[in-house]
């Protein structure tokens, strides 16, 4: 009707094909000051925590009924963390998971899920949420999840590599990343 934007359909290619939102075609700037709140309850920005060094940044949540999204997702990324440390490049480069579910996803249930699953914490090794709202980070990242009315009820698997400047370098989605490809991948930059 007048006035009114014209909806978009299945057909429309600003429009993905589970009717999320288009895969973007220019590069967003990245989210700089988005608030993040590790495991420990330590606030900080996307921007301070991510400019600066390369950065493996991954996203779960802790009520993922799937083991082998989420849990394997932090799991591995606990062994990846492992093989950066042996390489003693564990100074230089952030390894980070952000949760889809940060009402739920509070500082101390962060923690022990990590702990759980073979993560050692620092300053450069966290779990993450933004506990003002991912909505800044779904877009800069293009991620595909939904959310139902208590909590995610679709995700896929997403892993990003970002360079010095906090840009996506690499991608690794839909399907389970192998820690010696994403260390390759941080070798390069």
């Amino acid at each position: 009707s007048a006035g009114r934007p014209a909806q978009a359909c299945c057909c429309d290619p600003d429009v993905d094909a589970t009717g999320g939102q288009s895969l973007r075609t220019t590069p967003a700037p990245p989210p700089s000051e988005v608030v993040l709140q590790d495991q420990d309850g330590e606030l900080t920005t996307f921007g301070s925590l991510f400019v600066g060094r390369p950065s493996v940044v991954t996203f779960f949540y802790t009520r993922c009924m799937v083991p082998e999204k989420c849990s394997l997702t932090i799991t591995k990324l606990a062994r990846l963390q492992q093989s950066i440390a042996a390489e003693s490049l564990g100074d230089r480069i952030n390894i980070a998971a952000i949760t889809y579910d940060p009402a739920f996803d509070v500082p101390t249930r962060l923690r022990a899920y990590g702990a759980d699953r073979g993560m050692s914490f620092d300053r450069r090794n966290r779990l993450l949420r933004a506990p003002h709202g991912i909505e800044p980070l779904q877009r800069y990242f293009d991620l595909q999840v939904g959310f139902g009315a208590a909590t995610v009820n679709r995700h896929r698997l997403e892993l990003f590599v970002l360079d010095r400047e906090a840009e996506i370098a690499a991608s690794f989605t839909r399907m389970q990343w192998h820690e010696q490809k994403i260390f390759a991948a941080l070798q390069r930059l």
